[in-house]
């Protein structure tokens, strides 16, 4: 094989291999990148949800409470005693509940914020493997071929 032909194999074998090393690094970004934002999105959307749901306890026990409060007048009742402390704990369980939904809510946010940030991580970490990897395929070549030169010249 003439020289020129086995240096340009080996110039085109250290591309091809630094274009697949480029390529899988942009493709393991790309998949990290999406996958983080999902995560962001989901995030939001169970701040949403968590915000919604304390929001439809909030109106509950309004209704709960404004409606004990009709019972206690049409009976002719005073809001003393047992019927006062029957509002004040629904009052209590209400907002009990109120606070672990905001609880949960924020625990799985969080969880949905950090994953996002673990697959950003990832994406610049498969940048980085990408760039070291091109430059790897291409010392590689370089290597190959001052080795076969000097392989050549040595027998020459």
């Amino acid at each position: 094989m003439p020289p020129a032909v086995a240096y340009a194999a080996m110039a085109v074998g250290a591309g091809l291999q630094a274009k697949g090393a480029h390529d899988q690094a942009k493709s393991e970004e790309a998949v990290n990148k999406y996958n983080a934002a999902v995560s962001a999105q989901a995030a939001a959307a169970t701040e949403q949800a968590g915000a919604e749901e304390q929001a439809r306890i909030r109106d509950t026990m309004r209704r709960t409470l404004a409606r004990n409060r009709t019972l206690v007048g049409a009976s002719g009742l005073q809001m003393t005693g047992s019927p006062f402390d029957a509002q004040v704990n629904a009052i209590e369980d209400y907002s009990h509940d109120i606070a672990t939904v905001g609880y949960n809510t924020e625990i799985e946010a969080s969880r949905h914020r950090s994953q996002a940030e673990a697959f950003r991580l990832q994406a610049k970490a498969a940048r980085q493997a990408g760039k070291l990897g091109v430059a790897a395929a291409l010392t590689g070549g370089i290597s190959n071929i001052t080795m076969f030169k000097l392989q050549r010249d040595l027998i020459e």
